[in-house]
């Protein structure tokens, strides 16, 4: 392995205290709050887990290029993406690789779920020191292509699609197709998720979980109006490919993996998510 780009996050601290100089943010840290406490904690915990991270690559000798997470793309920097965060980080680097694989180091476990991260502050040095020695091997999770009228929108969704109006409390309403039904459904939208965000918000709307390493999509109307959700056909489902939707919503959009990523969608605009030819590989 010649070199490893070191992919960290930005706390809470560093980009509302240190880089935008957020007046509201930094009047809170001046009152000593349990919240301001945490804030401060969350960001002293997570430097160490950098400084730690970094101090082991030099120690080793791997040359190691460390960037910001922000979007744009990791491949033919180095061999190896190692993500310092938690799931949003890691999130945030799958959309900027191709081929290249992945390590996810949890920098606060007892506050960060990691389901994505392969490692922690704990045993990090273990496991990346068995990648360098060539004695591990990455998994490949299936992502998810997005295709709007016909074209598809970069990056793929490693978590899930989220199809809904981009206001909260507006009702969603759509047309709906998979082989030969259809149906014009009225809720709150609709969830798309790959196996391994079968965990996350799909679950939490009545999904089920499933393998993550599994090779189908899994959707489901998210707060299905009453008059319908008894009579619908297309309320939840497994595919790989053939899903439709047709926005019926003024203002409209398709969120990517949470908030990050935002593709606006017109009314009569056609939605159409399927399985991504470019998995994911990561060391889990």
């Amino acid at each position: 392995m010649q070199k490893i780009v070191l992919a960290v996050k930005k706390s809470f601290y560093e980009r509302y205290g240190e880089d935008l100089k957020d007046p509201h943010f930094l009047d809170l840290m001046k009152t000593h709050s349990p919240i301001s406490q945490d804030l401060r904690e969350a960001h002293d915990e997570h430097q160490r887990a950098v400084e730690g991270v970094t101090a082991f690559l030099e120690r080793v000798g791997v040359v190691y290029e460390r960037r910001s997470v922000v979007n744009g793309s990791f491949d033919e920097r180095g061999d190896l993406v190692v993500s310092v965060g938690g799931d949003g980080t890691l999130l945030a680097v799958s959309h900027g690789v191709t081929d290249t694989p992945v390590l996810g180091i949890n920098s606060r476990p007892g506050r960060s779920v990691g389901y994505f991260c392969g490692a922690d502050v704990a045993n990090f040095e273990a496991v990346l020191g068995r990648i360098l020695e060539g004695k591990e091997s990455p998994r490949e999770l299936l992502r998810m292509d997005l295709l709007v009228n016909g074209e598809k929108l970069n990056p793929p969704a490693l978590n899930d699609l989220l199809f809904a109006s981009q206001c909260p409390a507006a009702t969603t309403v759509f047309g709906i197709a998979m082989d030969e039904v259809r149906e014009t459904q009225r809720g709150s939208g609709v969830w798309i998720s790959t196996p391994a965000g079968s965990t996350a918000g799909i679950l939490a709307a009545g999904g089920e979980k499933m393998d993550i390493e599994g090779k189908r999509l899994q959707y489901r109307t998210r707060e299905p109006s009453p008059t319908g959700r008894d009579v619908w056909r297309l309320h939840q489902g497994f595919f790989e490919r053939g899903l439709s939707l047709t926005n019926l919503t003024p203002e409209a959009a398709v969120f990517v993996d949470g908030t990050r990523i935002v593709h606006p969608v017109n009314y009569g605009d056609t939605i159409q998510p399927r399985v991504s030819d470019t998995p994911l590989r990561i060391y889990l």
